[in-house]
């Protein structure tokens, strides 16, 4: 068996674990979400091992592979998922499935410099959504007693202008800390940006995986969907969290 064929197998198996584990549900059971979990990593690590090998002879029929049939797959560098995303949401034909789950605004935080990426990411989106034209959904997880002043502020804009069109809709998950996380999926249309739990890679080492295909994107639109029906509230549905008016006052 040639390098090719054993990393295809690799990773449909490494995937295969991740995709069983979502449909039947093994996130509730710590053991299998463990599992899942190193199912992701492994296909992490396989598709860093491609990257790397890319020019190698034996990796031609994997490039061939990853490229037919509309599918693409690699692993990602943390400062190039901003770029992909701006590309992906400025262009957005269908919908738009994101999600935002850290601590701190995703600009204007006085104590760390502006990413300028992300700052041109958010102003797609919000382009995209001034618009009209396509629905787009996001997730916001909620850190009580932890997110950031810049933070309140920012959702707290968020809801006007969710509150100002019919195509932007927001809904909410609290949660004690990052271990508490479902996992992290961007889907915009047919592509999939699986951003890295650990989230503690050096900004010089791939960290994220982006897939193109239709196929696998209808696959992480029925985990977002379950998520967003099932765990994700409005926010005046959140009846347990103390202070709510830090966020919406």
């Amino acid at each position: 068996m040639n390098k090719a064929k054993l990393f295809i197998g690799i990773f449909l198996a490494a995937y295969g674990v991740i995709v069983v584990g979502i449909l039947t549900k093994w996130s509730d059971d710590t053991n299998m979400k463990f599992i899942a979990t190193l199912g992701y990593i492994v296909a992490y690590i396989t598709l860093i091992f491609r990257t790397t090998e890319k020019n190698s002879e034996d990796f031609d029929s994997i490039k061939k592979w990853f490229n037919s049939n509309g599918n693409a797959g690699y692993a990602a560098k943390k400062d190039e998922l901003y770029d992909e995303l701006k590309r992906a949401i400025s262009s957005v034909s269908n919908h738009a499935y994101l999600t935002y789950f850290s601590k701190r605004a995703p600009t204007g935080e006085p104590d760390r410099p502006e990413n300028v990426k992300e700052q041109l990411y958010q102003d797609s989106v919000r382009g995209c959504i001034k618009s009209g034209n396509k629905p787009i959904r996001r997730i916001i997880a909620l850190f009580p007693g932890i997110d950031t002043e810049c933070k309140k502020t920012w959702i707290k804009e968020e809801l006007r202008l969710c509150n100002n069109t019919d195509v932007y809709q927001l809904q909410f998950i609290v949660v004690d800390s990052k271990e508490d996380l479902p996992f992290n999926v961007q889907i915009i249309d047919n592509f999939s940006y699986i951003i890295d739990p650990s989230r503690k890679n050096h900004d010089a080492r791939p960290r994220d995986i982006h897939l193109k295909s239709k196929e696998i994107a209808e696959i992480w639109q029925e985990y977002y969907l379950e998520l967003w029906d099932k765990e994700a509230k409005a926010i005046d549905q959140i009846a347990d969290l103390e202070n709510i008016n830090e966020y919406t006052g």
